[in-house]
């Protein structure tokens, strides 16, 4: 279930293959399509709608009744089923994956602002770097059992803790948290990866907040009359 959770972040995370779908799909149906026109000697609306149905496992236009027929058919349908599937699939990640991502980016947010609390950054010229001993207390407050790791209900306390109170903590806001730093995917987050991992974010929120800087103080201002 754990790893599974992992791949399913990952499909987010990552840039979704949904033209690749999509073209597949379009090349097999027009396959089906000019197989059934040459082939059966249908018309080309009819053979585009047997190539329809089967994609879609409705199975309205039915082949002839012949065993070459029959096996392409077969053969159509079991390739045919799981592109559908999966351009279907690649279309509700479009539309879910915003509303993810920003979810996603305001946890970072939220960890970020609330460690620098206890472990801030420091800048020198172009050079960044964290206080990772604050970063070790910050992981043993909520190492409620000392163990050396977080485990998922400690997470959920720390992110309660740093989350507003009209806002739910979800598994899949643990999973996240899993997904970026438990390196070993044990279900589990270590002092070093939990180091690490707020390290790389807290670096990154900075590089990205010095570069917006320099890019509002190269941009032209507009003069005021």
């Amino acid at each position: 279930m754990f790893g599974m959770q992992h791949r399913v972040n990952a499909f987010i995370k990552e840039e979704q293959p949904f033209f690749l779908c999509a073209t597949s799909q379009l090349m097999w149906l027009a396959t089906g399509t000019a197989f059934a026109h040459y082939e059966w000697n249908w018309g080309w609306l009819k053979s585009l709608n047997f190539a329809l149905s089967f994609m879609s496992t409705t199975g309205l236009q039915s082949p002839p009744d012949s065993t070459s027929a029959l096996a392409f058919s077969t053969l159509f349908a079991l390739v045919a089923v799981p592109l559908t599937t999966l351009t279907v699939g690649e279309v509700v990640v479009l539309f879910v994956k915003p509303m993810v991502v920003h979810r996603r980016q305001k946890i970072r947010f939220r960890a970020i602002e609330h460690a620098k609390q206890m472990a801030p950054v420091q800048c020198d010229g172009n050079t960044c770097w964290v206080d990772v001993d604050g970063l070790g207390r910050m992981f043993e407050l909520y190492d409620t059992d000392r163990s050396q790791k977080l485990d998922q209900t400690e997470l959920r306390q720390m992110m309660q803790k740093i989350t507003p109170s009209h806002i739910n903590v979800t598994e899949e806001d643990i999973h996240f948290w899993l997904f970026e730093m438990d390196e070993d995917l044990t279900g589990e987050i270590t002092k070093g990866e939990f180091i690490k991992g707020m390290e790389r974010w807290m670096l990154a929120h900075t590089d990205e907040v010095n570069k917006r800087s320099k890019t509002d103080l190269k941009s032209p201002r507009k003069k005021i009359n």
